[in-house]
């Protein structure tokens, strides 16, 4: 085994870390990402666009925007 073999062979060698996915952990997150998906259309349906747009940097305003209901009409 020449040297350069010697070297690829530890270099190209995979160790498990002991990590395992939590069910639980997949679970709530996709439930939050359901949420989170749902005030989003919620408030882009109530016509609150800026609380809309916003949103993609703060997520709560999805959620004030799919609670403060329809937007009133001039």
């Amino acid at each position: 085994m020449t040297l350069w073999s010697a070297l690829l062979a530890q270099t190209t060698t995979f160790e498990t870390s002991g990590y395992t996915t939590n069910p639980i952990a997949i679970g709530f997150g996709l439930i939050f990402l359901i949420i989170e998906i749902y005030c989003a259309y919620k408030t882009a349906a109530n016509g609150r666009w800026v609380l809309f747009f916003i949103g993609f940097c703060f997520p709560l305003l999805w959620l004030i925007g799919a609670i403060l209901g329809r937007k009133p009409a001039y």
